[in-house]
């Protein structure tokens, strides 16, 4: 059976699915080798965004599990058994956040039940509109819930660069989040975060000396 016959019937994130899975147990050489066998090489390169795309979800979940700040959390499947105008977002997420700061622990929450759309990108801005928007739009009216989405900016490798905004203005046709929308997204809301600042033209000084207490650095305030 030929690669067109054998695939013409799975979507694209089936596929993508499929060989996320033999991207994590394979070696480069291994995974290089399947690929070709499973897809054309133009192929490969349409599901490569797709398949890093699955792994930011993947992080997003975990990073869920690690705050604790979510009571329930289910992947949801994105190929509709009845076809529609609506697609599935990527999560159904209960959020049950505390406030540690002031010492409220997650049971002083009532709970946000939310579907969340996890994307991600290198650049410094991230858009969404047209049929895309509109039909995850639809599927968060079908079941009355909010939408969430978590946008990953990968140019931030090794931290978990993650803004996290509510779609609750439907008359704008667009949804635009950047880097700069941090500070004002609901991150620190959902994941109970507390966050410091520095102003700007603040030093901090070190200073040694050979008698401090275990031959160290000491500072001058004790």
């Amino acid at each position: 059976m030929s690669k067109d016959k054998s695939h013409k019937s799975a979507s694209d994130i089936q596929r993508a699915k499929a060989l996320k899975a033999i991207r994590a147990v394979a070696s480069d050489e291994q995974f290089a080798r399947i690929s070709r066998e499973l897809v054309s090489e133009e192929e490969a390169s349409k599901l490569a965004p797709k398949i890093a795309g699955l792994t930011e979800e993947d992080e997003f979940a975990v990073l869920c599990r690690l705050m604790d700040t979510v009571s329930h959390i289910s992947a949801l499947e994105q190929a509709p058994i009845i076809p529609g105008d609506s697609i599935a977002p990527d999560f159904l997420v209960r959020f049950q956040p505390g406030l540690w700061c002031e010492g409220k622990g997650r049971e002083y929450h009532r709970g946000f039940p939310s579907f969340v759309e996890v994307k991600s990108t290198p650049d410094l801005k991230w858009h969404l509109s047209g049929s895309q928007l509109k039909k995850r739009r639809n599927f968060a009216v079908a079941f009355g819930l909010p939408l969430l989405f978590a946008v990953r900016f990968t140019k931030f490798s090794g931290n978990a660069y993650w803004v996290i905004v509510h779609d609750d203005d439907w008359a704008k046709n667009r949804i635009d989040v950047g880097v700069g929308d941090l500070s004002s997204s609901l991150r620190h809301i959902f994941f109970n975060e507390y966050w410091y600042m520095l102003r700007p033209g603040t030093t901090f000084e070190q200073r040694f000396d050979s008698g401090a207490p275990g031959g160290g650095a000491g500072h001058a305030g004790g």
